[in-house]
């Protein structure tokens, strides 16, 4: 049998739950205003939509560690025991 990864949202506000089936990754942060989460995972980070899940961009290199928005969500920072990672979220992935 084969195991799809999946988690899980509680929206307080709604009481709504929010499935994303074949997410994997250990660090996880939401853009302020709320349509956007960042998850990590090893040396990749992959940009999701929320509600729906659907990836957006993956970003690569950086190491391990938490990931956080600026507030303009404009930046995207993931901070780790081997530094900081910093990318501008308005140009396109490489």
């Amino acid at each position: 049998m084969r195991v799809i990864p999946t988690f899980s949202l509680f929206v307080v506000s709604t009481g709504d739950v929010l499935s994303f089936i074949g997410m994997t990754g250990g660090f996880r942060g939401f853009s302020p205003d709320g349509p956007m989460l960042a998850v990590g995972l090893r040396n990749l980070i992959t940009l999701y939509t929320v509600p729906d899940g659907r990836p957006i961009k993956t970003l690569i290199g950086g190491g391990t560690g938490a990931v956080g928005f600026s507030p303009d969500r404009l930046w995207l920072a993931q901070g780790g025991p081997n530094g900081l990672a910093l990318w501008n979220l308005s140009t396109p992935a490489k």
